[in-house]
């Protein structure tokens, strides 16, 4: 009995190893957000004073809205919460574009590039430089529960003096909860739902990871 017992627990840790192991080699053929010109993300934003006194809440929206091709690299706009970045996937994650100023809208083949999203990544915690500083990879499997489902998720982290954000995406899916808390408030978006195009079709959240 005993060894049927362990028989089991063995096949049993065996069928989970597998699981995770599948799980992680799926994300790793993903982008980390998905970048095609119409997909789109909607998040209900609530904002907080120190005593999580609720200050408003409002729906804000993110969306990659154009395409700019620069030599052999491809640069999207994505648009998120009102401000533009224009970004690229490229082998070791998601790399932003950094304008020289204001007058300058979009990157050039002189432009400046940094990761901004490490990705992917095989064990975690991991820290990395980026134009915010140190940031820092604490879980590749996150499980992130929103109104547009559950994700497994990367946990991304920037930590300074005076400000901290946490920021949830899951690979292929884009964007599922950010916290941004400085000295101040707190802010925190969370999916509602989504839309991302593909080759002949277009998904419709809200999409889980199922």
């Amino acid at each position: 009995m005993k060894r049927n017992v362990l028989v089991l627990i063995v096949i049993f840790l065996a069928v989970v190893s597998l699981t995770v192991v599948s799980v992680h080699a799926l994300q790793n053929k993903l982008e980390v957000i998905p970048l095609r010109v119409g997909n789109k993300w909607e998040f209900s934003e609530s904002e907080f004073d120190k005593s999580r006194t609720l200050l408003k809440r409002e729906t804000v929206f993110a969306s990659v809205v154009e395409e700019k091709t620069i030599e052999t690299k491809t640069w999207y706009k994505y648009r998120e919460f009102g401000n533009d970045f224009w970004v690229r996937s490229g082998e070791g994650g998601q790399y932003e574009a950094v304008l020289d100023d204001f007058d300058q809208t979009s990157p050039n083949k002189d432009s400046e590039e940094i990761l901004f999203f490490r990705y992917p990544v095989t064990k975690t915690p991991v820290k990395y430089k980026s134009q915010f500083g140190d940031m820092k990879v604490i879980s590749r499997d996150a499980e992130v529960t929103a109104n547009a489902g559950t994700f497994t998720c990367y946990h991304y982290q920037i930590l300074e003096s005076d400000l901290r954000i946490d920021i949830f995406v899951a690979p292929g899916k884009g964007l599922v909860k950010n916290r941004f808390e400085d000295e101040t408030s707190v802010r925190i978006a969370e999916l509602e739902s989504f839309r991302l195009k593909r080759e002949e079709s277009v998904t419709v959240g809200a999409n889980s990871d199922g």
